[in-house]
């Protein structure tokens, strides 16, 4: 192999293939493994030389390579590498000759490039001419960009995870650009093997696709860059229009060096677009937050944003539109042919055209003309998936179907801008059209024209057109394995490609006009030869009658037409107007916005909507709901102008040509978020909604047990400060002065000391846990002031029946509560020996009860309190252990009643139950929290409040049955 092939060193000197010591050009700023490059400007009549430093095992050592200029000056002092060269860490010597590691970017290619250059379909490590060849395959892009919070010092990750508008635009200038791995099991696959391989490699090629977005060159430079396996390798580039086994060997034959990913300029075109676009989802956050979505977000994209533009203008055009007729003088002959002048008025009613002045006449012909078209360019992705969106495929299928059929080598490479072939690839057209046109069922008759047409044939491409693959199927069943609709979508590419062999379609044109009033014109058409129309007729050719005989005089009504539903070919006539993306690209952003909502996990949260489009069976488009938001919302933004994308493709153009640099698109992207959030704003003011642009609230960010988090700044009116904010995060404890409590009940004020630290909930929410044990008893718990003798009792660790609780619904409730770690808690009921719950009604049980109570004892005249108001009474308890509760089993009487159901009764109502009257008590609280309301008498023998029964009914027990007898509750 020569060494102006690898770098284009103009002496043109060979190198020995075994071992491997290549001139790598001082444009790499190293040599191979061990070895030191020297630069010596010294002949000025040869230019720049590489030499090669001693070496003795070596058996090219000393041998001088000249080199371009241009190499040397980019080692020298341009780009990244200024003055001397920096080598790599040196790996440690391999076993055998050196290693060339071909990387592929999925494992369908990596089998074609196996078979292509070993002849087998063998293991992926074989020798080829004597070099040690590994293909090794990537799975897509198996590297992304981590989250914007991951991307700034720990400090203010907290400003970019947050979607506060406040917080926006991002200081671009702060993000590290680092990439994380792709969550899924693939990726990580492809990650562990490539390591392997790479780090193997003498050489490094990149073999991924070479699509115009540069998108392949990014996915391979991503990888060798997080390795850092390109420092002290050589790097080179397969560059191939297909996957066929000539294209393959000649792309490796051929390949080119390359620097460094800052020199690649595909590897810049795709970076700019990259930042540019993860910039660009601050819009996504501002748009969700304006529309105040808590199940949804609303995506914001360019080319996305563009359809959803196009489909919501036109949706708001045909539901405007108003049916508006006009009428106009025009002749028709015998044949039915109209006759119109240009300058004829419309006039809005029938009535007030005037046919006086246009009587009967004849027709004269002014010629007949014979004309033709050749056949239409070859169509690209997104125009063969709009016919099968008519046949209710949706994007996404189609998408896939497609993949499989160009991995088995029936079709062309999908993500090509070309709309022509190269003359090799036409003359493989040719030579394989009849085996096509068998297989589609088109008669050979037809394909006639052997000559490539300037229209679609063509120099300089990358991929060429869309078009079948070499490989053609024996029958369209052969097909049915690749996917839904695979012979049909095969057929239809085949049909666009044997177009261009077809004949041109001729047609005779006859063009006449009136004798008397010349003015009035018109033409017909007849088809001489249908030429390619018979091949895939695009229903284009209208046969009209030929023009003679008289003609009259008539109103023609004209309706304004009603402007077009969107659909799928609708969508992408508007973009190639615009000449927004290549056909990949649109079919992919279609296939994203119309792909319905995840449905999630059973037991897990329901994921966000996020589908803009749908798309119908007959290929139809309409926004959803949620398109529908995000159209009011980024009505008139910049994002969702085509405009936008016109000029980052020209933007990524310039950075791949080195006039721009990727770091511009920071400031472009920054200036577009600044200008659309208040386009935004501004829209859902218009709408009457309420723009979320408060103050935003501070926060503290950091690494807290090895995890990024963060947590309010300010707690209880003192703003932490950077110290306290370390120390915290490090898990310290620390102590602050001034903590301010409001009581949100009683709006009284505290000023306090204490200490505080990290902590979590339950469900692993972080906060700043303020030790609140020398706080004591608040004014208020649960929506209810506590009274001053509540608090002294909580305060002396006593338990307390707390009544008129709020719930944040409204409803009211009664708890037992406690005063216990600083704060008010619910008493959570402790069993003690013998499984006997260890208090009950204010009294705790020592061992000894427990005992007895567990062995099925009554514990008598046992001493207990009322934790509602605190009084005593004595009774006989015991422990039942099928119910697992203690019961009464007998007591004291009663010689009035105090209390029955939550209620107090008044001493008008004691007064009136003692004397044997019945008392209506509303307010009743049930177990449940429940109130209800109910007639009541005091049960003098039996000391006890009773519910007084309703005439001609049983009494409604505790839970509402029929004919049950609820029994009396002792009164307090």
């Amino acid at each position: 192999m020569s060494c102006r092939r690898l770098h284009g060193c103009r002496g043109g000197a060979l190198l020995p293939r075994l071992p491997r010591r290549r001139c790598q050009g001082p444009s790499l700023g190293r040599g191979p493994a061990g070895m030191e490059l020297e630069l010596d400007h010294g002949r000025p009549e040869e230019g720049p030389v590489c030499r090669q430093g001693p070496r003795p095992d070596d058996p090219g050592a000393g041998r001088t390579v000249v080199c371009t200029e241009r190499s040397c000056e980019r080692a020298g002092g341009k780009g990244r590498r200024q003055g001397p060269f920096r080598h790599g860490k040196p790996r440690p010597p391999q076993e055998g000759g050196p290693m060339i590691c071909i990387m592929a970017e999925k494992a369908s290619a990596a089998n074609h490039m196996i078979l292509a250059l070993s002849g087998t379909d063998g293991p992926n490590r074989f020798q080829r001419e004597g070099e040690d060849i590994c293909v090794s395959w990537a799975s897509g892009h198996i590297l992304e960009y981590a989250p914007p919070h991951l991307q700034v010092d720990p400090s203010l990750a907290w400003r970019y995870r947050r979607w506060d508008l406040g917080l926006l635009p991002w200081d671009a200038a702060r993000l590290s650009w680092r990439r994380q791995a792709v969550p899924t099991r693939s990726a990580s696959d492809a990650w562990d093997r490539l390591k392997r391989d790479l780090t193997e490699a003498d050489e490094i090629v990149i073999a991924t696709d070479d699509d115009p977005t540069g998108e392949g060159s990014l996915l391979a430079w991503e990888i060798i860059d997080q390795l850092g396996v390109g420092e002290d390798r050589l790097v080179t580039r397969m560059r191939f229009a297909d996957e066929e086994p000539a294209s393959l060997v000649e792309a490796f034959e051929e390949r080119d060096t390359l620097i460094d990913s800052e020199s690649d300029p595909d590897c810049r075109k795709a970076t700019y677009r990259c930042r540019w676009d993860y910039l660009s989802m601050q819009l996504t956050r501002a748009a969700t937050r304006m529309a105040g979505g808590s199940d949804s977000i609303c995506r914001v994209g360019r080319l996305k944003s563009a359809m959803v533009t196009l489909v919501g203008d036109q949706e708001e055009a045909r539901r405007t539109w108003v049916r508006r007729p006009t009428y106009q003088a025009r002749y028709k002959d015998e044949t039915g042919c109209v006759f119109t002048d240009e300058d004829e008025p419309y006039e809005e009613s029938p009535d007030k055209v005037d046919l006086g002045r246009l009587g009967d006449d004849v027709v004269e012909v002014d010629g007949i003309r014979r004309r033709g078209n050749t056949p239409p360019d070859l169509p690209d992705l997104m125009a063969i998936a709009a016919v099968f969106a008519k046949r209710g495929m949706a994007a996404d299928t189609f998408l896939s179907t497609y993949q499989a059929l160009y991995e088995a080598g029936y079709v062309s490479y999908p993500r090509t801008e070309d709309k022509k072939v190269t003359q090799e690839q036409f003359e493989a057209l040719k030579g394989d059209r009849l085996r096509i046109a068998a297989v589609c069922g088109v008669g050979l008759e037809l394909l006639t024209h052997t000559e490539p047409r300037k229209r679609h044939v063509g120099e300089g491409l990358a991929h060429g057109a869309i078009r079948p693959g070499s490989k053609v199927p024996q029958d369209l069943s052969e097909l049915d394995r690749y996917g839904e609709g695979a012979s049909e979508i095969w057929r239809q590419v085949a049909l666009g490609a044997l177009r261009i062999f077809a004949e041109d379609y001729v047609y005779e044109l006859t063009e006449a006009h009136i004798k008397g009033h010349p003015s009035f014109k018109g033409s017909s058409r007849r088809t001489l030869r249908p030429g390619w129309r018979d091949v895939l007729d695009d229903g284009g050719a209208k046969e009209q009658p030929v023009p003679g005989g008289k003609a009259t005089a008539f109103v023609h009504e004209h309706v304004n037409k009603r402007p077009e539903e969107p659909s799928v070919d609708w969508i992408r006539k508007r973009l190639e107007k615009h000449d927004v993306g290549t056909g990949s690209t649109r079919v992919s952003t279609l296939a994203d916005v119309c792909r319905a909502d995840p449905k999630g996990r059973p037991g897990a949260a329901k994921p966000r909507r996020r589908r803009l489009m749908e798309q119908t069976k007959t290929g139809k488009i309409s926004l959803t709901d949620l398109g529908r938001t995000v159209y009011d919302v980024t009505r008139g933004t910049s994002i969702a102008d085509l405009a936008t994308t016109e000029r980052v493709q020209e933007a990524m153009r310039a950075a791949a040509a080195g006039t721009l640099s990727v770091d511009d698109a920071a400031a472009d992207v920054t200036a577009l978020v600044v200008h659309d959030i208040e386009v935004m704003a501004a829209n859902v003011r218009r709408s009457g909604g309420e723009v979320p642009d408060g103050p935003v609230t501070e926060r503290a960010s950091g690494v807290f047990g090895g995890v990024l988090v963060d947590f309010p700044r300010t707690v209880l009116g003192h703003r932490l400060d950077d110290s306290e904010v370390e120390a915290l995060l490090r898990g310290s404890e620390v102590f602050i002065e001034g903590l301010r409590a409001k009581d949100r009940v009683s709006g009284r004020i505290r000023v306090f000391d204490a200490p505080a630290k990290l902590s979590r909930t339950e469900d692993g929410r972080l906060y700043v846990a303020v030790d609140r044990r020398g706080w004591g008893v608040p004014d208020s718990f649960s929506g209810r002031i506590l009274t001053q003798d509540e608090r002294d009792r909580l305060q002396a660790g006593e338990t307390v029946m707390l009544e008129g609780l709020v719930t944040r619904d409204g409803r009211t409730y009664r708890r037992e509560v406690e005063w216990k770690d600083g704060r008010i808690t619910f008493c959570k009921r402790e069993l003690g020996a013998g499984g006997v719950w260890r208090r009950f009604s204010g009294h705790t049980f020592t061992d000894e009860e427990m005992g007895r109570l567990s062995a099925g004892e009554v514990l008598s005249d046992m001493q207990l309190r009322r934790t509602a108001d605190g009084s005593t009474y004595v009774a006989d308890i015991a422990w039942d252990p099928d119910a697992r509760k203690i019961v009464f089993v007998s007591s004291s009487r009663a010689d009035r009643p105090t209390r029955f159901s939550g209620h107090t009764f008044t001493d008008t109502e004691v007064e009136a139950l003692l004397a044997g009257k019945r008392v209506m008590v509303e307010n009743l609280v049930r177990k449940d929290g429940c109130t209800y309301s109910r007639e009541l008498y005091w049960d003098a023998e039996a000391g006890k409040v009773e519910f007084v029964p309703r005439k001609g009914k049983g009494t409604t027990g505790a839970k509402g049955r029929k004919g049950s007898t609820r029994r009396g509750r002792k009164a307090s």
